[in-house]
């Protein structure tokens, strides 16, 4: 049987266990059934086959991110105010922003808005309920910076919340006070629930077109992948209607949130259920705050500071939430940020799979982000998955990282990991991170910040191995080693034409490629 593509390009670089490079792949349906010379290939085409001549560029397995919110990534930029840093560069223009979506909005109804950072604001500070008054009083008005775990109201949305100086602080969380004991309008972690609870949920209508419009962007910097790290029943259902309606233009591995974990387990919907499209992927939970947040929790108080960062659930819980999950034969994946947080997270995971032994589990640690040569021993006696975002270098390592003084030297440690086998997968935590991969791989192997300066070079690692963790090592993360990540018959036709190939450019270079086509399953779902 012929294929129905063919495609021929300069270098096809296979990702197989050997790395190897070759000239041409065939297609048939949405899987790979040959990979050879331009000759051999072509040989086996027919007259209905469709070639792709690429002669002059590279092709690589597409990228999978395997940590991101591409969910609240597409809500913020189709259906809130963009406040990101492209946008807003000070206070007054936060607050400006927010005031032009007022006057069209009708008295009372709220405004959210999202992306702002911190370090980029001429004021170096999150707004208050003070600033964000400003621009109006009239709406409730809630906002989330790009980095998520804290959130900002007006002093509208804190009286419409019934929160007040009396409002004790939620477990997992807590309210910024003003002396006299009243929130200042700046909530870390759980304090924001009861805000969000108040806000409409999107019709189905907009989430299909903030969804296509994210899978977009996601496809245009070569992902057919990705791993959502934050999932609802009603996102489950968001997903697996944009796979039927073709709004969905990547794979998704959710991570179901654990406090739905009761609903699926009395379902019986288990880690794995769906199709090639969407996936039940595993149970997700948190145990710290974030690093660009500077909330991480940490063994030693951060620089300059008399706090370790913010633990969002005691030892106790954890234990007993890992363990059900666990026994019940889940994937886990936890949020796991500062040397503290793991800490706790690797003594959870060893009580429960010391009490039910199970070998090929591959849970995981969301981040890992802080270790000690003990950590990584342990990691690796307890055969986790960990998932760094290498592009928070990049972003963050010339402001927000120095606030981690000594201790960026053992900060995103994919050297580490990597040379006592741990199963490493590329993520960006998107919209926290900066989305393009071949940013990320870039930032693995030069460690550069934005300025050009360098953050612990000895945990660099080789252009090769950098690509494996976004393809190889991100499929491995989710079991899905035998269907996509790299370019061999059997595999899923999931593929990204490069203008260059990545291991032959200077590494500082990396980032510069543009990406020509994205495809899936056979299909272009981008051409640049």
């Amino acid at each position: 049987m012929n294929p129905d593509l063919v495609v021929r390009a300069d270098t096809v670089l296979t990702v197989d266990d050997s790395f190897s490079r070759e000239e041409a792949f065939a297609v048939y349906g949405d899987e790979i059934t040959a990979v050879g010379t331009h000759e051999a290939i072509t040989e086996l085409a027919g007259p209905e086959t469709e070639i792709l001549d690429v002669e002059d560029q590279t092709v690589l397995p597409g990228f999978i991110d395997a940590h991101c919110h591409m969910t609240f990534r597409g809500r913020s930029d189709y259906l809130e105010v963009d406040l990101g840093p492209e946008t807003v560069g000070s206070m007054d223009e936060l607050v400006a922003e927010l005031a032009a979506e007022a006057e069209a909005t009708p008295e009372g109804e709220w405004i959210v808005g999202a992306g702002h950072d911190d370090t980029k604001l001429e004021e170096q500070r999150h707004p208050t309920r003070h600033d964000l008054d400003e621009a109006s009083t009239d709406h409730p008005i809630m906002i989330t910076p790009a980095g998520g775990h804290v959130a900002m109201v007006n002093t509208r949305a804190v009286e419409t919340a019934g929160i007040d100086d009396e409002t004790p602080d939620p477990d997992g969380g807590h309210f910024e006070r003003e002396d006299d004991g009243y929130p200042n309008g700046i909530l870390h972690e759980a304090a924001s629930d009861p805000f969000e609870a108040l806000i409409p949920d999107p019709t189905p209508e907009e989430d299909q077109a903030a969804l296509r419009e994210v899978c977009e962007q996601y496809n245009s910097k070569g992902i057919t992948g990705v791993g959502e790290a934050v999932v609802h029943p009603e996102e489950i259902r968001m997903y697996r209607d944009g796979a039927k309606q073709d709004t969905l233009s990547v794979r998704a591995y959710l991570m179901v949130l654990h406090d739905h974990f009761d609903d699926l387990n009395r379902m019986r919907i288990d880690s794995g259920f769906g199709d090639e499209m969407v996936t039940i992927g595993l149970i997700k939970n948190f145990v710290d705050g974030a690093i660009a947040a500077r909330t991480a929790y940490l063994e030693e108080p951060y620089e300059g500071r008399d706090d370790r960062g913010d633990l969002v659930i005691s030892q106790e819980e954890l234990d007993e939430q890992i363990m059900e999950a666990h026994k019940a034969g889940y994937q886990i994946g936890v949020h796991a940020n500062g040397d503290a947080a793991i800490e706790m997270l690797l003594d959870a995971y060893e009580r429960a799979l010391e009490a039910h032994p199970r070998e090929d589990h591959r849970h995981r640690i969301e981040h890992g982000t802080m270790v000690t040569d003990e950590i990584v021993d342990r990691i690796e006696e307890l055969n986790l998955c960990v998932l760094p975002f290498s592009t928070y270098i990049y972003q963050h390592g010339d402001d927000k990282l120095s606030e981690y003084g000594d201790r960026l030297e053992r900060m995103f440690p994919y050297n580490s990991y990597l040379e006592r086998g741990i199963p490493v997968g590329g993520s960006s935590d998107n919209p926290a991170g900066l989305l393009p991969p071949l940013l990320g791989i870039r930032t693995m192997v030069t460690r550069k910040t934005r300025s050009g300066d360098t953050i612990s070079p000895h945990e660099a690692i080789s252009v090769e191995e950098a690509i494996r963790v976004y393809t190889t090592g991100a499929a491995y993360c989710s079991f899905e080693e035998e269907i996509k990540g790299s370019i061999e018959p059997g595999k899923l036709a999931d593929f990204v034409v490069l203008s260059e190939d990545p291991t032959e450019v200077p590494a500082d270079d990396i980032h510069e490629i543009d990406v020509e086509a994205t495809y899936l399953g056979g299909e272009a779902v981008y051409t640049g």
